[in-house]
């Protein structure tokens, strides 16, 4: 069974991931959250998601566990990430 990926989280994790080849992103971040609604949506995907948008994302964190499989992203810990991108494009992306 192929799964699609979605990530979910502010700006530059968004970015990276979508430099790395993800088509599907949400971005979720303190300063615009509207997109949160849409979380309960997916269905049936791998989800990386950061801790933040995670804790923002509220009672849909429960929902989207129980249909899809979640891999949550520690608060600032962006070397997982950066390893990531770099085997996936062979090179490094730096965020400011």
């Amino acid at each position: 069974m192929k799964r699609e990926i979605v990530v979910v989280g502010g700006p530059d994790l968004t970015y990276g991931f979508r430099l790395a080849g993800v088509g599907e992103t949400i971005i979720i971040d303190e300063s615009d959250s509207t997109r949160v609604g849409e979380l309960s949506r997916i269905n049936g995907k791998i989800i990386f998601i950061s801790q933040k948008a995670l804790e923002l994302a509220g009672g849909h964190a429960e929902i989207l566990r129980e249909k899809n499989i979640v891999q949550v992203i520690p608060a600032n810990d962006y070397s997982t990430v950066k390893d990531l991108i770099k085997n996936t494009i062979g090179f490094d992306v730096h965020v400011k």
